[in-house]
């Protein structure tokens, strides 16, 4: 038996949105203190780890350990037809994932379960740097460099970060000091080449509210973390060696 209730619409809609930003399919592991999720992306160069604790939910009812293989984009999908006001209720039933929608009308969704069992393990880094900065800073300054170039450079020193991309048709650079920052602590500097498409959909899901936590290791995959709500979503980057 598997029943869950969200009462905030809003908040399951961005996280959904968040995790097929990345993944086309996963598996939801769901166990006495809440739902979690651990997969590659199709290029296998970037992977997603979200945690929903059970006290998100208004109603979790599970009999024992369970999984559930999901079809992301088509989960996505359905979530768009929520609305703001509305109460989700899951049921797992057999093969079949039952999702109603209660507000002003009730609505009924029925998906197919996958077969999506991979479980990747979580990079095991020691980061040299940690970097809080606003969401909206950051999808600013991506912005700006993809003007120049797919891919970023994110260096962090002891007393700024600068984000530059470089090609041909010139170069972008955008230099945070310690103070434009919520928190910048730096253990050794740090600098990494990361796919600028890839930052882009990471952050695509994020508000006016949220804080992005970025933990860079020269030439080591990035960290890249923040809160939805009540759960977390955490993304994990390889970097690009070469030219760096």
């Amino acid at each position: 038996m598997l029943k869950l209730t969200i009462s905030d619409a809003n908040a399951w809609k961005r996280s959904v949105d968040a995790i097929a930003a990345l993944i086309d399919e996963g598996t939801f592991e769901f166990e006495e203190k809440g739902m979690a999720l651990k997969a590659m992306d199709p290029s296998q160069i970037a992977m997603v780890d979200f945690e929903m604790p059970k006290g998100a939910f208004k109603d979790y009812s599970s009999s024992a350990k369970q999984s559930m293989g999901i079809d992301f984009s088509e989960l996505s999908r359905v979530m768009r037809r929520a609305r703001a006001e509305d109460v989700i209720k899951m049921e797992l039933k057999g093969n079949k994932l039952d999702v109603h929608f209660d507000g002003k009308t009730s609505r009924k969704f029925v998906l197919p379960l996958i077969d999506a069992t991979a479980h990747p393990n979580k990079p095991k880094i020691e980061f040299d740097a940690l970097v809080k900065i606003s969401a909206n800073d950051l999808k600013e300054v991506l912005a700006d460099v993809e003007l120049v170039s797919n891919y970023v450079v994110l260096d962090a020193a002891e007393k700024e970060l600068v984000i530059t991309s470089e090609s041909e048709s010139g170069k972008a650079e955008i230099k945070f000091p310690q103070k434009a920052l919520m928190e910048l602590k730096v253990k050794a500097a740090s600098r990494a080449m990361f796919p600028l498409e890839y930052l882009k959909n990471m952050t695509r899901n994020t508000d006016v509210t949220t804080v992005v936590n970025l933990s860079i290791k020269k030439d080591a995959p990035l960290m890249l973390d923040y809160a939805i709500g009540e759960s977390k979503i955490t993304y994990f980057l390889a970097p690009r060696i070469e030219n760096v």
